[in-house]
């Protein structure tokens, strides 16, 4: 199954702004330092700067009401950009969470492919939001 964790959360930036290890998103032990790098709520994305033993990555959280297979099209050419800007076309050092409330049976497949497909880069990991 393509969805990794489920939270209730009515305003999860807001929560994740303030502590990025709400809801065991993260892991302390294993995203070692946490800070919001750029955010915007009208497209309503988080980029997390991520440190670990002097490496520095990223983590793009993106929520949706419902996730269609259109919809992770665009949220996968956004996140590719993001790649491109951020590590110079690296994909290791950038990371997709999308959370969103409801998700169709197409999507799951699409990232059941895609990690399957690319097991060097970082998974993307879908998270339910049943607030």
């Amino acid at each position: 199954m393509c969805i990794k964790e489920t939270i209730k959360d009515p305003d999860l930036f807001s929560t994740l702004r303030k502590n990025p290890y709400a809801h065991d998103i993260f892991k302390k032990e294993l995203d070692f330092h946490l800070e919001v790098f750029e955010e915007n709520e009208a497209k309503k994305y988080l980029i997390f700067k991520r440190k670990i033993n002097g490496n520095i990555g990223y983590v793009v959280v993106i929520e949706r009401d419902f996730l269609s297979a259109e919809e992770m099209k665009m949220i996968y050419k956004q996140y590719k950009n993001t790649v491109v800007e951020l590590s110079n076309n690296n994909f290791r050092e950038v990371e997709l969470v999308v959370v969103c409330k409801r998700v169709n049976r197409e999507v799951l497949e699409f990232i059941k492919e895609y990690n399957r497909r690319y097991p060097h880069r970082p998974p993307i990991r879908l998270i339910l939001n049943t607030y």
